[in-house]
């Protein structure tokens, strides 16, 4: 498997696109499994000649010839994601930012949100012109393309309010949700419409989702302190121990060591996968 992360050179881009990731798995490969998490992030995903299969939280992709271009998007997840690769396969994906996406479209993204999985084409030339992307073997190429592409659909959109409460939910001394509404002079109600119709999640999961990412994140650097279990919660902003590991229970089915011990992070805690036995 060839796996590859490319961050986001455009400036003005890099304000809602992370960056994406290639993957490619030959015909010699076996199956590939691996189990992703719940993110703030959007990520959409092409694929070159596949079929996608899904069944609850089991999604089953396979390398099949005469297959069409293949695209969906990976809204809010809750519960761990099972995947499957069969065959050979050639992946690109797009990692936005939690609000980056809304910037492209031309609805609201509640409207895109049927369910966490299916087949995404938001515009009309989106399955020709990737088709195009997914022929590149360079690298720099795929990227020049995929940027300029990218720019080509942005209309800036102002939800500098929403972003103000995102800040606030990411921020120590916010716990209230009613406190929030209060300092941006809007209802409760109100708050939680955008974050449904902007983010497709609530505030609170918003919160608790960020929490578990902050984590995921900070494990990273604690790693090379050499610092405990201890050290992380109070660094990931959650209450007490038993939080943390409440929390973890709830996303990955596992304790944050079992998590820990299984977890393959990917540019700095960005991207988080468990390979299971």
């Amino acid at each position: 498997m060839y796996f590859k992360f490319i961050k986001t050179k455009d400036t003005l881009l890099s304000r809602y696109l992370d960056g994406f990731y290639i993957m490619k798995k030959s015909a010699v490969h076996e199956d590939l499994k691996y189990l992703v998490f719940a993110s703030n992030r959007i990520i959409l995903s092409i694929f070159k000649n596949a079929t996608l299969e899904t069944e609850g939280h089991q999604l089953n992709i396979c390398g099949t010839p005469d297959a069409p271009f293949l695209a969906f998007q990976v809204f809010p997840v809750q519960k761990p994601l099972t995947c499957t690769y069969k065959g050979v396969l050639n992946e690109i994906s797009f990692c936005f930012k939690p609000l980056g996406l809304n910037h492209f479209l031309e609805r609201d993204l509640k409207y895109y949100f049927n369910k966490a999985l299916h087949p995404f084409l938001p515009f009309s030339d989106y399955g020709e012109v990737m088709s195009r992307v997914l022929e590149e073997t360079e690298e720099k190429a795929i990227q020049e393309q995929t940027e300029r592409y990218w720019l080509s659909k942005l209309k800036p959109r102002n939800l500098s309010l929403l972003e103000m409460m995102m800040v606030q939910l990411q921020s120590e001394g916010f716990d209230n949700i009613q406190q929030i509404a209060d300092n941006a002079g809007i209802s409760r109600q109100h708050l939680v419409r955008l974050f449904e119709t902007h983010l497709c999640r609530t505030p609170s999961m918003f919160r608790k989702i960020h929490r578990f990412r902050k984590t995921l994140a900070n494990r990273i650097d604690l790693m090379k302190k050499g610092e405990n279990l201890t050290s992380l919660t109070y660094e990931s902003l959650f209450y007490d121990q038993s939080h943390l590991i409440k929390d973890f229970k709830s996303f990955t089915g596992m304790s944050p060591k079992k998590f820990f011990e299984l977890n393959r992070a990917f540019d700095n805690g960005l991207i988080n996968w468990v390979f299971p036995d």
